[in-house]
């Protein structure tokens, strides 16, 4: 009986833990991820970048892109529930300095916004995780960037 209590109580550490995983895992994202490709590609939209990564709440994640001057850019974040507020910015370099030039301006776990490039530049983009939910120092999240004209 003793090794029984044992068992149980070591299954139900393992499912407790395994539910708490399934909770967080890339498997949402993802999915939310895929069907926001096929809504952009279905409004004509072609995707210029996917990234998938973790945030941390004190170092935040930087993707680069090439954006072409005059194409309208659409870039939408989505993260888990560990983040209440996921935080787009976009960098262009001036004179050997990253200058900030747009960021979204909700307060949510997920991020958009739009950008028409001037001139054809190399722009960073700068995900970062602004507010987590309580105990949470980390979360995955995906980046779509896609734009007006199918290629």
């Amino acid at each position: 009986m003793k090794h029984l209590t044992k068992y149980i109580f070591i299954c139900f550490f393992l499912l407790k833990a395994f539910t708490g995983f399934a909770q967080t895992s890339m498997t949402t994202i993802i999915s939310e991820g895929d069907a926001k490709v096929k809504a952009l590609e279905e409004e004509g939209k072609s995707i210029v970048n996917i990234s998938f990564d973790i945030v941390y709440k004190d170092s935040d994640k930087a993707i680069y892109e090439t954006l072409y001057a005059s194409k309208t850019y659409y870039f939408y974040a989505l993260s888990s529930s560990r983040i209440l507020d996921l935080d787009i910015e976009l960098y262009v370099k001036k004179e050997g300095e990253w200058s900030k030039i747009k960021s979204d301006i909700t307060s949510a776990n997920d991020a958009y916004f739009s950008f028409t490039p001037e001139k054809t530049a190399y722009y960073g983009i700068l995900i970062k995780g602004k507010e987590f939910n309580s105990d949470y120092t980390a979360s995955h999240f995906g980046l779509i960037i896609s734009d007006t004209q199918k290629k």
